[in-house]
């Protein structure tokens, strides 16, 4: 994971950003959510056109390009 932004209510986004998003490892997002779990999973990549949600993990992470964050 690298990043996370902290929302209302105790939940925190959390972040992971690859260029591919099939290289993504979700053992540090699913170590986070077992202590932090409330709050969006994000993988960022720039080859990505339209955001998708992809689970991995037992977790829903959504897909994005950097242009759609925030």
């Amino acid at each position: 994971m690298d990043f996370v932004v902290p929302g209302a209510n105790g939940a925190c986004d959390a972040y992971e950003c690859k260029w591919n998003p099939d290289a993504f490892e979700t053992r540090g997002l699913v170590a986070f959510r077992a202590i932090y779990p409330m709050g969006q999973n994000f993988l960022v990549s720039p080859i990505v056109g339209e955001p998708y949600d992809r689970r991995v993990g037992g977790l829903v992470v959504t897909v994005i390009h950097p242009a759609r964050i925030g």
